[in-house]
């Protein structure tokens, strides 16, 4: 069995290993060590610096994958809000509304009622269908609001909470990094 000499990488103290030893801790600093036996030298490597840079990556590369998640989180909210908010003319956006959405239903109801009223007036019964069928989608739109503006907040919660997790997760990687 041969001896080597080798140096500690943490604090420099002339180590002696035999070669079949893979893995060492240095009496003088309590480094680990690993051993690495090539064809022409023997050396030592400091174990806790490889781990601390490993860390480091892992670090990186999950906060990398977290802001990959959150553009897509972003980009599928986004594409629900496009098709969820109502947009005016002008191109402002509004949140769905239960007060907006009923009040549209209820001006829908009293326009179908008007136009049935007057058909019904003017002796003209073509138009009592197109009154009634405005009443009908009105009256649908006015009981269905609820359940999509509930879909929506509860839609909403869950988007704001997993952004937060997402953003809270790519803080604790550049806080780990600043820490090693």
């Amino acid at each position: 069995m041969t001896i080597r000499k080798v140096s500690c990488q943490g604090c420099g103290a002339s180590l002696e290993v035999s070669e079949d030893v893979r893995y060492v801790t240095c009496n003088y600093c309590d480094a680990s060590l690993e051993i690495v036996h090539d064809t022409t030298v023997t050396h030592s490597l400091l174990l806790k610096k490889l781990e601390r840079n490993t860390d480091r990556l892992i670090d990186e590369v999950t906060e990398l994958r977290l802001a990959r998640e959150l553009e897509l989180l972003d980009a599928a909210w986004q594409k629900f809000c496009k098709a969820t908010f109502a947009v005016d003319s002008d191109g402002t956006v509004h949140e769905p509304s239960e007060n907006e959405s009923r009040g549209l239903a209820v001006i829908g109801i009293v326009v179908g009622v008007v136009i049935c009223v007057a058909a019904a007036i003017g002796g003209s019964p073509f138009y009592i269908l197109p009154g009634g069928a405005l009443i009908a989608l009105a009256a649908a739109s006015f009981s269905r609001t609820p359940k999509l503006v509930t879909e929506y907040r509860k839609s909403k919660a869950v988007y704001q909470r997993r952004r937060q997790e997402v953003l809270d997760g790519m803080q604790a990687c550049r806080s780990r990094r600043r820490v090693s």
